[in-house]
C-alpha cells in the first residue's frame, strides 16, 4: 500500500469488513459484504447482480451527473480566481 492508504477492519454483526482509507475518503470492501449473502466464490456474482439492478444503475447515474455538476461549478470558480 501507498503511504497515502490505511486499512482498518469493522466487524457488523460477526462479519468482518475492510475499510480502506485513502487521502480524506474512506472506502469499504463490497466483496466482504457480498460474503455475508453466499460463500467467497459467489460474492463477485453477488456483486454483479447488484450493479445490474435498475436502481443501482439510476444511483450512479445520478452521482455521476452530480459530480459532474459540482466538478464544472469548482473548476469554474477556480477560474474566476
Amino acid at each position: 500500500m501507498s503511504k497515502n492508504k490505511k486499512q482498518n477492519i469493522i466487524e457488523v454483526k460477526g462479519t468482518t469488513i475492510n475499510v480502506f482509507h485513502s487521502k480524506e475518503n474512506d472506502f469499504i470492501s463490497l466483496t466482504d459484504i457480498a460474503k455475508t449473502k453466499e460463500n467467497d466464490s459467489r460474492a463477485a456474482d453477488v456483486i454483479k447482480n447488484w450493479i445490474r439492478t435498475r436502481s443501482t444503475i439510476e444511483l450512479i447515474v445520478v452521482l455521476s451527473q452530480f459530480t459532474k455538476v459540482l466538478t464544472d461549478f469548482l473548476f469554474g470558480f477556480y477560474l474566476l480566481t
